[in-house]
């Protein structure tokens, strides 16, 4: 199970939690009626829905959340634990090509094609931002 998600957008970090939270809460071998009438004896309020919404990406989940599911499967790797905490709190957050198109200038769009650089059809100029070139430009009669 690969544990990089330092370029994964917000979509894969979230798929990556709630795939990794149900896989081990069926190697746990425990059902849905058993997980929540565990969390039910702590804090937070959990129903069967809300873990069946969480498990198929509908519903988010918060980190203190994450770590109850983990107690419950009885989760001891602290290096999982922790993947699964960070993927809990950035799920939220943009991925890369959003944070690129703050960064470059408006008058730079991004390429149409997303081609390799030795593609030798549409060669212009290199415009201010990598990756990115300028809109054509439209002549009016």
């Amino acid at each position: 199970m690969a544990q990089d998600n330092g370029l994964a957008n917000a979509t894969v970090r979230r798929w990556q939690l709630t795939e990794t939270l149900r896989r081990l809460r069926e190697e746990a071998g425990l059902t849905h009626d058993q997980v929540i009438a565990e969390l039910r004896k702590g804090q937070g309020k959990w129903s069967r829905p809300k873990l069946s919404r969480i498990e198929n990406r509908e519903q988010g989940v918060k980190i203190a959340e994450v770590e109850q599911l983990l107690d419950v499967y009885q989760v001891a790797d602290r290096d999982l634990r922790a993947w699964l905490a960070d993927l809990a709190s950035t799920g939220h957050e943009r991925g890369w090509i959003v944070d690129l198109r703050k960064t470059c200038p408006r008058t730079s769009t991004p390429s149409s094609t997303w081609k390799s650089p030795l593609s030798h059809r549409g060669a212009s100029k290199p415009s201010s931002c990598r990756g990115f070139s300028k809109p054509p430009t439209t002549r009016t009669p």
